[in-house]
């Protein structure tokens, strides 16, 4: 018994410095870690999260990269002072070794909250969209992905989804409410749906 006692110990010791080294957004291999590189073209600082973590601050068309992210589904968001929340905000999966770019595009409303709503967009092909909203360049999305854009002026919004070749793949007008959700999955048959902000909210 003192024999399996001392195997058991054994084991464990070995177990514990790889089950720490998983964290969140892992479900891939630890040991080949991603890097996550911030464009950010907005008018103002960010504050970058990454799986719930402060990982630093980017200055007005800053770049900052962040290493060692464990691979797998990872959660990205950007706040910036005076904003009741994140200015953007995405998720996603990243694979072992990968280097991915995010940019901040000034494609919202800054610092304002009164007459904004948020826009949520998937993107269902199987393969990388480059979103334009209103014409704007917003950001691309990979597969699987979705992206969050909070502070979107109320009113009619254009989405357009393109390929590599620049050909549009899929095009949609959106309402965006005051204080609302407008979603979209790109590449999906499902209508675009929308959540109006209760009353007093």
């Amino acid at each position: 018994m003192k024999g399996v006692k001392t195997l058991f110990v054994l084991l464990a010791a070995l177990a514990g410095p790889a089950a720490a080294q998983t964290g969140k957004g892992s479900g891939a291999d630890a040991r080949f870690p991603a890097t996550v590189v911030v464009l950010n073209q907005l008018e103002g600082p960010v504050t970058i999260w990454i799986n719930g973590e402060m990982k630093g601050r980017v200055e007005p068309a800053g770049r900052m990269e962040f290493h060692r992210i464990p691979a797998g589904q990872i959660s990205l968001q950007a706040g910036a002072a005076g904003s009741a929340g994140p200015v953007a905000s995405e998720e996603r999966a990243i694979a072992s070794g990968e280097t991915f770019t995010w940019t901040l595009f000034p494609v919202l409303s800054w610092g304002e909250e009164k007459g904004t709503g948020t826009l949520v967009l998937t993107n269902a092909l199987e393969r990388d969209v480059d979103v334009a909203l209103n014409g704007n360049p917003a950001g691309r999305l990979g597969p699987g992905a979705t992206r969050a854009y909070p502070r979107v002026v109320a009113g009619e919004v254009v989405v357009s989804a393109r390929g590599a070749d620049g050909d549009v793949l899929e095009e949609r007008r959106l309402s965006v409410t005051t204080g609302g959700i407008a979603r979209w999955k790109i590449g999906s048959r499902e209508d675009a749906s929308a959540t109006r902000a209760e009353a007093g909210s």
